[in-house]
């Protein structure tokens, strides 16, 4: 067996990766099952989801064009059309915004250089570069401070976050981990 020099490398082959339609039924099973799940630190949680109104293709292109420039994967608007926002755990620990939150709470430094803050885990703030990047997904540490690439796709951000429970798997294996 080969050791794993960090993370990302778990998600290099895209292939691997699960499509939109493959993310929501996992999403929609996980919803009906409620399962409890490792949060890290020794936590379990029951992992509620609660899903939000869908959004029309003519909805998210309105919306667009308010925003030139930015281009969203299509796995993500995939899933806006499904559920426009996500909710996970009782307490919302980890939301996906709504595609009007997501341009609403984006700082505004960041969405003028074309980051969507897309998504909130525990208390970091998740941005998406929407430049058609395969590499897209950014985090900032509690929503303060620079912008840390997580070098992996929306859909491998997803994929991770369910793996994972939400815990922060992006400081596996760093420094920092013990601080969560």
């Amino acid at each position: 067996m080969s050791k794993i020099e960090n993370y990302t490398s778990l998600f290099d082959n895209i292939d691997e990766m699960l499509n939109s339609e493959q993310i929501i039924e996992v999403l929609k099973t996980l919803q009906k099952k409620q399962p409890e799940i490792y949060c890290g630190k020794g936590e379990f949680k029951k992992l509620i989801i609660e899903f939000k109104n869908n959004i029309s293709e003519k909805e998210l292109s309105d919306i667009l064009k308010k925003y030139k420039g930015f281009v969203l994967p299509q796995e993500y608007r995939d899933l806006l059309k499904f559920s426009n926002g996500i909710c996970f755990f009782e307490y919302g620990d980890a939301l996906l915004l709504s595609l009007e939150e997501a341009f609403d709470l984006s700082d505004e430094e960041w969405l003028e250089q074309g980051y969507l803050k897309i998504a909130r885990a525990n208390e970091d703030d998740i941005y998406m570069k929407c430049d058609d990047s395969d590499r897209n997904i950014y985090f900032s540490a509690e929503g303060f401070g620079e912008l840390t690439p997580l070098n992996m796709s929306f859909t491998a951000f997803l994929e991770a976050s369910l793996i994972s429970g939400f815990s922060y798997f992006w400081l596996w294996g760093t420094k920092d981990y013990d601080l969560y």
